[in-house]
């Protein structure tokens, strides 16, 4: 036992910990994402509840362009989910991880349709996973209705879909096929 409370100290006054612990003491974002609203376009808002909103746009960044959609909690976006394709699509959460890496969950579905799927999946199925590890305590103590998130995540699909058969965001280069599902 007393080597497992000396290699804590250890670490816990070793360079890595001491260094990452400043960088994030000093990043005033604290884990916070930050939307650019210049490369959303159409923004849709949905409200779920009190202190709760899922945005739906058409996103362009340099990496890709394609329908996304955003968790709101407390006016913190803590979910992204950008569904620009094969080998593009990516998730982005507002988690608290000290020090620099990636900042992506990048997704495996192949088709803009898969990748619209697996975000309804994440906003119903997932989303209290996300909330829970939030740093701010008031966002993950925050009381969500599952029915209404439920029916919320059927909305952001069905306006995720509706740009894939928006003519005029179809002409923007996107070649995919819809694809529908239904989660229980």
């Amino acid at each position: 036992m007393a080597s497992k409370a000396k290699r804590l100290l250890q670490f816990l006054f070793s360079k890595q910990a001491l260094s990452e612990s400043l960088s994030w003491g000093l990043d005033r974002n604290h884990a916070k994402m930050r939307p650019v609203y210049e490369s959303r376009n159409d923004i849709h808002h949905l409200e779920v509840g009190e202190g709760v909103r899922i945005e739906v746009f058409w996103k362009q960044l340099k990496l890709g362009k394609g329908p996304a959609l955003s968790l709101f909690l407390l006016e913190e976006e803590v979910l992204r989910i950008d569904c620009f394709g094969k080998g593009a699509a990516h998730i982005h959460v507002a988690f608290f991880l000290p020090g620099k890496g990636e900042q992506r969950l990048w997704m495996h579905e192949q088709t803009v349709g898969e990748q619209i799927s697996r975000a309804r999946f994440e906003l119903y199925r997932n989303y209290q996973y996300y909330q829970a590890r939030v740093p701010d305590p008031k966002i993950r103590a925050l009381k969500i209705d599952r029915l209404k998130m439920k029916e919320a995540s059927e909305q952001a699909y069905n306006l995720l879909n509706g740009f894939l058969d928006s003519e005029s965001y179809l002409n923007e280069g996107l070649v995919t096929e819809a694809y529908s599902d239904e989660i229980d």
